[in-house]
């Protein structure tokens, strides 16, 4: 082809292309990228054949001042010996487990140092919006948006996602609902008050025919509510018990958690969405037979188990975040952390189905890169070549799973627009316990080409999350100054940030920066 407005991809050259628009590799000809060759491929990051906004790099968004601190991010890299795929499978904490950007907000407007050993990113990524579109129909959905960061070494940004379906309020299964409150006396105060709070947000989301039960623990063990169906949403009953708790005495978890599970047995059905939801300051110390009573009662090897939902209260200096953490991993359940009235009605009344259903099971995702890719930084909880590595997890109906990361070419000359990659995510119908699939291809300049709105978004949630890491770091070896210097680069980048993408809550993620500055000095 010797046109010099094709911009297409010449094939079968003898020996090489003529064509001026292309050029010679290894004997194959190619787009020469980043030149008006009539072909719009984003090999650069502003290709001059695009229009403005076609490509990821064409956002004027700067890198964000926060350079990693996991050593991987910053070692070299090699091609390897064979031109295999790369093929890895991931997983995160369930969709709905969201407590850590909660718990940080706390920390900041308490006038603290958030703690970096709290910030989990995934969990960021779960709890800001990123507003995919909905699906109906299958259990979950998978997606992915792609952009080129830093075209010199040949790094991008990737976000796989599995969806799950959407499910109205109305159209949930009954509930069996177990409360373990705990009543001791750190309760007492802000936390009390949050737990009543939380219990007020989930009366006013029941229907007619749920069943709940209570438990009360501190030293001792109290049933305030046995096997009782309310009568619709804000039951009388439940309220009035809710309203007279109060608080005092030691601490005793086992106890009120095997009194919780007993009762949550005794009213099991595969019918229905069958919780324990623990509600603590998490004050409190598990054993050996707590977790492991926790996650036998969560087992799903015979149907769907009785699943965990973890809600943290308190004020942050004294709550024990490791404590909630480890028993809703053993749960499988959601994890939240309740800092006002505000966020008690956010997750027990926006959120209630999401906390307290599952739309799919066992959730694994599988990407296949080309082979010369390598994960630099990955910001979920794990990811491995051995699927047997990696713990599956589940999803919430309209909620999603998201795998944000960032990977890189071992050559900034390999990638060809035609080379694909793919992403599967392997689940469970939690009704039918069918194993089901969902998977998407998409070639590299497809994938670059179309719209990141969620992507972008998502750089910045992972951004804000990697600043309180390395800010905390920094404050834990006397370097406020760096610190401080840090947050208000930080400040600028969300300010573009939010100009760039109109969105309130990068809005609220710039107003806690500015917070946190005064805090640093």
């Amino acid at each position: 082809d010797t046109d010099t407005d094709t911009g297409g991809w010449d094939t079968d050259p003898a020996p090489c292309c003529e064509d001026p628009d292309c050029s010679c590799d290894t004997d194959q000809c190619v787009n020469q990228p980043c030149q008006a060759d009539a072909y719009c491929d984003c090999q650069c990051p502003s290709d001059p054949d695009c229009e403005p906004g076609t490509c990821g790099g064409d956002i004027p968004l700067p890198p964000a001042p926060v350079i990693s601190d996991d050593p991987a991010a910053q070692a070299a890299m090699t091609c390897p010996d064979e031109q295999t795929p790369v093929v890895l499978y991931m997983s995160n904490d369930d969709s709905n487990s969201q407590a850590s950007p909660i718990l940080a907000r706390r920390m900041i407007r308490d006038g603290g140092v958030v703690d970096p050993f709290r910030v989990r990113i995934h969990e960021f990524l779960n709890y800001y919006d990123l507003s995919y579109e909905q699906v109906t129909d299958a259990p979950a959905r998978v997606g992915m948006q792609m952009r080129r960061i830093n075209s010199e070494i040949g790094e991008f940004a990737l976000l796989l996602y599995a969806q799950g379906r959407h499910r109205p309020a109305e159209a949930r299964r009954p509930m069996n609902l177990v409360f373990s409150l705990d009543t001791s006396g750190s309760m007492s105060g802000e936390p009390v008050e949050l737990l009543k709070e939380s219990m007020r947000a989930t009366a006013a989301s029941l229907r007619a025919g749920d069943v709940v039960s209570i438990v009360e623990w501190s030293d001792v063990q109290s049933v305030l509510m046995d096997s009782y169906e309310v009568s619709g949403p804000s039951d009388p009953m439940l309220l009035a018990i809710v309203n007279n708790i109060e608080t005092g005495g030691s601490t005793d978890l086992h106890a009120g958690l095997v009194l919780a599970y007993q009762l949550a047995s005794a009213n099991f059905s595969d019918q229905r969405i069958n919780r324990v939801v623990l509600i603590s300051d998490g004050g409190a110390n598990t054993g050996t037979t707590d977790i492991d009573l926790i996650a036998a009662s969560a087992d799903d090897s015979d149907g769907e188990g009785i699943y965990m939902v973890g809600v943290g209260v308190g004020a942050s200096s004294g709550y024990r975040d490791d404590l909630m953490d480890e028993v809703t991993d053993a749960g499988k359940g959601a994890y939240v952390f309740i800092d006002s009235p505000e966020e008690a009605n956010r997750m027990f009344g926006d959120r209630f189905v999401q906390i307290m259903d599952v739309a799919a099971r066992d959730v694994q995702m599988q990407v296949t890169l080309p082979w010369y890719f390598a994960i630099k930084e990955f910001h979920g909880e794990e990811y491995s070549a051995n699927p047997a590595e990696v713990d599956p997890q589940h999803l919430a109906p309209d909620d999603t799973m998201s795998y944000h990361q960032i990977i890189q070419v071992c050559d900034p000359s390999l990638p060809r627009t035609t080379d694909e990659i793919t992403a599967r995510a392997t689940f469970e119908d939690p009704i039918s316990r069918v194993m089901m699939s969902d998977e998407m291809s998409m070639p590299l300049g497809d994938l670059v080409t179309t719209g990141a709105k969620q992507l972008y978004k998502a750089d910045v949630v992972v951004a804000y999350a990697q600043s309180l890491i390395v800010i905390g770091d920094l404050m834990q070896a006397d370097k406020a100054s760096e610190a401080k210097a840090l947050a208000e680069a930080m400040i600028d980048w969300l300010q573009a940030a939010e100009s760039e993408l109109g969105d309130p809550e990068i809005s609220e993620i710039r107003a806690l920066m500015q917070e946190y500055v005064v805090n640093l000095n």
